[in-house]
């Protein structure tokens, strides 16, 4: 009797079958790591920025409580033009505190260019480019994430800022946010018009006489691999005690990330870009509104003491 050989092994169709589960499988694990590392990436953005909010909320009620007693109102005496201080007046002196530009022209965050055509993308009107808060004992200026990122083509609205230390002029670009000394609230002053009471537009901050570099801080969002910027900032007329002068100062803010498409202004404030597996901007975004509140309760130096015995 002859031996029949029998070789046993897999057909084509078996092997084809196995490749495509393992495929699936293997397509099925990348896709949850990714979810994963996503969630995790979101996590880490939201838990910065909410930090950093934190951080900032204490810097400016710090800044505010530090702040002397003093008569707002009062300031615009220093008006000589009388429509000026007719306009000071009735503003309560709101400018010479708080003041904030917002730009002229439209963005759109479906494609991150200005003045976009496309009817099915989201607009911004009159995003807000920058401003300055002025407390009486530190003044804050600060460039909005609108204008920082290159992608919405309004870099040329960033404001920069201009002190002299000894008769030398040094100037902060590209700057997020920077404290300075300024007793006498002369950075929001300065970029008044004395005539008009209206903010200048040349987009410049300056103070002259700053004793040394340290009175201006380093950029306390600048550098930081979060890559947080203010969207917007908010100060409201402080409410002044008609006796003893204090004033008790409230605002908010809004801080996020660079990436996601920011949105402002629209009901709610979110990150505009709809998440998918090829965008990793949405898990780079995260947003939050803060709020602030303090009374000035400082005491005058030397030189306000002596400004203020000879008024």
């Amino acid at each position: 009797m002859k031996k029949v050989n029998t070789k046993k092994g897999y057909t084509i169709v078996e092997i084809t079958l196995a490749m495509a589960f393992i495929g699936v499988l293997l397509v099925t694990i990348a896709t949850i790591v990714l979810n994963i590392i996503s969630i995790y990436q979101k996590g880490l953005s939201l838990r910065a920025v909410n930090s950093t909010g934190r951080e900032l909320v204490s810097e400016f009620t710090s800044a505010i409580q530090s702040a002397p007693i003093k008569n707002i109102p009062s300031l615009c005496t220093s008006y000589s033009n009388a429509s000026a201080r007719d306009r000071c007046n009735a503003d309560k002196g709101q400018k010479i505190v708080y003041q904030q530009n917002a730009s002229s022209r439209t963005i759109s965050l479906a494609t991150e260019n200005a003045l976009s055509s496309d009817s099915a993308s989201t607009h911004i009107a009159n995003p807000p480019t920058h401003g300055a808060f002025c407390t009486g004992r530190y003044s804050f200026i600060w460039n909005t994430g609108y204008v920082l990122n290159d992608s919405y083509n309004l870099s040329n609205e960033r404001a920069k800022f201009t002190y002299k230390v000894g008769g030398a002029s040094r100037t902060i670009r590209d700057f997020r946010l920077i404290r300075v000394e300024d007793e006498g609230r002369n950075i929001c002053q300065n970029n008044i018009d004395t005539n008009t009471y209206y903010l200048k537009t040349n987009n410049e901050y300056f103070l002259d006489n700053v004793a040394s570099d340290s009175m201006v801080s380093a950029d306390f969002l600048k550098g930081s691999d979060d890559n947080l910027a203010l969207y917007d900032f908010q100060v409201f007329v402080p409410t002044q005690h008609h006796i003893t002068a204090h004033s008790y100062y409230s605002g908010t803010f809004i801080l996020a990330t660079l990436q996601g498409n920011v949105n402002i202004k629209t009901t709610g404030n979110f990150c505009n870009t709809v998440p998918d597996d090829l965008n990793t901007d949405f898990a780079y975004c995260a947003i939050n509104k803060f709020n602030f509140a303090a009374q000035a309760t400082g005491e005058l130096n030397e030189n306000e003491q002596r400004e203020q015995r000879r008024n």
